[in-house]
């Protein structure tokens, strides 16, 4: 019997087993792949290897810089393939060292855990079978993008309704799920509903800032902006749109209804426990989908810096904004959201009830576009 038997020869598992065999116990450490787990053989180590070929590279392009002259740099890009794989077998070799010199037994193959009993485990890897007083599972983790939920907005239907419809937002387990409208002037839908009739509850609606062509592009130069931008997605190609630099978020407006219609239900905002809940924003155009959590929440002033409009990804501006917001929030969240200069903001704005007509409570969400349908 083993004691411990460890699942995943990553860091965290063959570190451990190392620990282990050292301090004289009986270790077996089962490994699918290879021992070193995504670090040493697809992550980490490969990654840094073939950025620190670049460097040199970079540098030996502007040696000049250094007092240095280089003529003709160039790479071979099989060569730095062959130097990241001789450095990965010879970090994962002295991993396999480690492990003969600690006394550990490495088994390659899937471990299935069976059960347990009172004596230990039992795991089965391939047609072995070993038992083992103790278990530590080290089997790494796998990135995972959230599935959206699979909503069919019929725009073409909304718009014959009202052409001024551009999105749909909707907020699980609130009583938002509307359409968004955008007029030039922001008092319109003020006193009138989505089908543009006079109503009193109005509609939600786009500042009237926004640009229709933002809305209406390709998901991926939504997120991306022009193509000198850094970060996902990429540039338009509508030839009427290329190069232009569209702000980094979307401003939406809405009445606070005391009956939780519009924008009556981000009061919950205020409330840690509505947080922990971590409440997905949805919002819906002709061709995406923006899925953003909330990361800021407090009261100001409309007109405050909060609704900024000329922000663009990617810049040391709006990097700084988005500190400025998530300092300033009055409700946190427990999982820590940070909301990076690469992601798209969306804000929600309504009015507070008090003395103070400028008064309004605003919710920054953060978040990623993806192609609809």
């Amino acid at each position: 019997m083993y004691d411990p038997a460890i699942i995943g020869g990553g860091p965290g598992g063959y570190c451990a087993a190392e620990r282990a065999g050292a301090a004289g116990l009986s270790v077996v450490l089962f490994e699918k792949n290879e021992l070193g787990g995504g670090c040493l053989n697809e992550g980490c180590i490969p990654t840094k290897t073939l950025l620190y070929s670049a460097k040199v590279y970079d540098y030996a392009r502007h040696a000049e810089l250094y007092g240095v002259s280089v003529e003709g740099a160039s790479y071979d890009f099989s060569k730095i393939m062959k130097r990241k794989t001789k450095v990965v077998r010879k970090l994962v070799g002295g991993v396999k060292l480690k492990m003969k010199n600690a006394g550990v037994e490495v088994v390659k193959g899937e471990a299935v855990i069976r059960g347990r009993g009172d004596e230990g485990f039992a795991i089965d890897c391939g047609e072995q079978a070993f038992s083992a007083r103790n278990l530590l599972i080290c089997a790494g983790s796998q990135a995972v993008v959230p599935p959206f939920p699979d909503r069919r907005i019929d725009f073409c239907r909304l718009q014959e309704m009202n052409p001024e419809i551009a999105a749909w937002i909707w907020i699980p387990g609130t009583r938002i799920d509307y359409p968004v409208c955008l007029h030039a002037d922001d008092k319109f839908y003020l006193t009138h509903n989505a089908e543009g009739e006079k109503d009193s509850c109005g509609a939600v609606f786009f500042s009237a800032e926004t640009e229709r062509e933002q809305l209406f592009r390709e998901p991926g130069s939504v997120q991306a902006g022009p193509s000198s931008d850094i970060g996902q997605g990429t540039a338009s190609q509508d030839s009427t749109l290329a190069g232009k630099r569209f702000p980094a978020r979307l401003i939406l407006y809405g009445h606070n209804m005391r009956s939780g219609r519009m924008f009556g239900s981000l009061k919950k905002y205020r409330s840690e426990e509505w947080l922990r809940e971590d409440p997905a924003v949805y919002l819906y155009t002709p061709s995406a989908v923006l899925c953003a959590s909330v990361f800021s929440c407090f009261p100001t002033e409309d007109g405050s810096e909060a609704f900024r409009q000329d922000l663009i990804r990617n810049t040391e501006d709006y990097r700084n904004w988005l500190e400025e917001m998530a300092a300033r929030t009055q409700t946190r969240s427990p999982y820590g959201i940070r909301p990076e200069p690469g992601e798209y903001c969306l804000t929600l704005s309504t009015c507070v009830s008090g003395p103070d007509p400028r008064e309004r409570y605003v919710i920054h969400a953060i978040g990623i576009w993806r192609t609809s349908g």
